[in-house]
């Protein structure tokens, strides 16, 4: 499906920023589709950031949330960024 493809690419596109940003602390995993892969039409994908310390986090985590803010708009893409899930959906 071409939104899937569309997803995928932002997803790819996240993991590789924070490749960039964060530090070799850092482990990231993914992307993958979560658990419940569509909802409403919306398809989703998930990255997972474990970490103790990584002091780079949150200013890539806030320049993400700016750009796809943009991205949304023009392109109806989102990203939700959950600090401290407790549940992985």
């Amino acid at each position: 499906h071409e939104k899937t493809k569309e997803v995928l690419q932002a997803a790819t596109h996240i993991h590789q920023i924070l490749l960039q940003h964060l530090t070799d602390k850092a482990f990231i995993l993914g992307p993958s589709p979560s658990v419940i892969p569509r909802i409403n039409n919306e398809y989703r994908f998930q990255i997972l950031v474990k970490y103790k310390s990584e002091p780079s986090l949150i200013h890539a985590l806030t320049y993400l949330d700016d750009y796809y803010h943009e991205m949304f708009v023009k392109n109806k893409l989102g990203l939700k960024i959950d600090i401290n899930p407790y549940m992985m959906m």
